[in-house]
């Protein structure tokens, strides 16, 4: 997946890779560095990636660092999504769950036994 930002009307490309599934959300983080204090947060947006329409430069709202209320200012992002089309449609059919398997209580002979 390719990532092209422009700022002040500066092209900034950036290629993002190890994406596994096609169904996840792009997070971006903008911040202001300045040489002399540290980096101010501006905003940060987050984006599905099945939303994408490559090449298509979109605005996006800046929001706050929980993605619960906007700040100020918007950012245009023009971004290319390339993936394996038989890979996405797989995990659309068959989706990674999360394994959580929950133990249960081992009840013993002797218990059972003096409660009858």
């Amino acid at each position: 997946m390719s990532l092209t930002v422009l700022w002040s009307c500066f092209s900034h490309p950036l290629t993002v890779s190890n994406v596994k599934d096609i169904h996840s959300v792009l997070e971006v983080t903008v911040l202001d560095e300045d040489r002399d204090r540290s980096a101010d947060f501006l905003g940060k947006v987050a984006i599905p990636l099945l939303r994408i329409h490559n090449g298509e430069q979109k605005g996006y709202m800046l929001k706050n660092k929980q993605l619960t209320a906007p700040t100020k200012g918007v950012i245009y992002l023009e971004i290319d999504v390339i993936y394996n089309a038989v890979k996405a449609a797989l995990r659309t059919v068959v989706p990674a769950e999360q394994k959580y398997m929950e133990e249960e209580p081992k009840v013993s002979k002797q218990v059972c036994l003096c409660v009858f």
